[in-house]
């Protein structure tokens, strides 16, 4: 009778030690996971503030190179541009129409792109459409490296004074 009380007594130890060594890893675990999701929450981040955003929406419209793709959108047209470049997540459907040929556009995205990471053309073009409905991130990289061989034109003059103040 001894020899059982002892087995059971070492069982409820055992046990009891389990319990609170699971209960002390575990939130741990959790921590370390939460950290992950939050750091793949975006598909792309850019280091402008709320107010470069709001301007460049602004001087883009000024100079009519881009208007809504959909106009049904709730938000308004500068809002949506603020609010999907600065959380950078990418929408379900392009949002943006470019009034620029690719030529332009390829510039605009470098301009975006110097202030951002993992921000690609394949994810640019996710956002923003251009006037060429056949654009595709090959098609817009050839036609800008043959605009170095041409005259840039003034659109790009424009587009560069958009980001630079």
């Amino acid at each position: 009778m001894g020899a059982g009380f002892i087995l059971i007594l070492i069982t409820v130890l055992l046990f009891i030690f389990y319990n609170k060594w699971t209960a002390i890893t575990i939130p741990v675990q959790e921590i370390s996971i939460n950290n992950e999701k939050s750091k793949t929450t975006y598909d792309f981040k850019i280091a402008y503030t709320k107010s470069e955003l709001e301007s460049f929406f602004e001087k883009l419209i000024d100079n009519n190179l881009i208007e809504i793709a959909d106009s049904s959108e709730d938000l308004l047209d500068k809002e949506l541009f603020v609010e999907v470049l600065s959380k950078g997540i990418l929408p379900d459907r392009i949002l943006f129409k470019l009034n620029m040929n690719n030529i332009q556009t390829g510039f605009f995205f470098n301009q975006l792109k110097i202030n951002s990471s993992e921000l690609t053309l394949e994810k640019f073009l996710k956002i923003f459409k251009n006037k060429n409905p056949n654009a595709s991130p090959s098609s817009i990289s050839s036609s800008k490296s043959k605009s170095k061989l041409a005259n840039i034109d003034k659109q790009t003059d424009i587009i560069e004074s958009i980001f630079k103040g």
